[in-house]
């Protein structure tokens, strides 16, 4: 969460990423709204010009932001299920991995805690701002009791 120029950070901020070869300036519109939900959720702060953020965690509340979550975690994991399955002969950089375990139901608060401590861990220490060298890597952990 090191400060950097507010300008740098929009211009960074408000590029879609195509690749390596080419980038597309984001809508508007939508870009606005993420900014706006990003300094009322405390993610970003902003101060006499310069940015920063302040956490990672992005918490839906309004019943347009859940189905957009939603639909963001669905592409994520068909594209991580297509990466592994469809295209397991190719190297995707993509990251999939299933446990099945059987545990005692008071024990689900503490494993949650924990999958979410290390992952928040992970991206502490390797989260970076966004350059044109480095890849956005987009990580979604979920535990489900049957």
């Amino acid at each position: 969460g090191g400060w950097i120029p507010l300008a740098r950070w929009r211009k960074a901020f408000r590029t879609v990423s195509h690749g390596r070869r080419s980038a597309l300036p984001a809508n508007a519109l939508a870009v606005a709204q993420v900014e706006k939900a990003l300094k009322e959720r405390q993610l970003i702060e902003l101060r006499h010009g310069s940015v920063r953020r302040r956490g990672y965690h992005f918490v839906a509340q309004s019943a347009a932001e859940r189905r957009a979550l939603a639909l963001e975690f669905c592409a994520l994991f068909v594209k991580g299920m297509l990466d592994k399955l469809a295209l397991a002969h190719l190297d995707t950089g993509t990251y999939l991995r299933n446990h099945y375990l059987y545990i005692d139901p008071d024990d689900l608060p503490a494993i949650q805690k924990r999958l979410d401590e290390a992952a928040t861990k992970i991206a502490d220490e390797y989260a970076r701002g966004a350059s044109p060298q480095r890849r956005f890597l987009n990580i979604l952990i979920t535990s489900t009791p049957f």
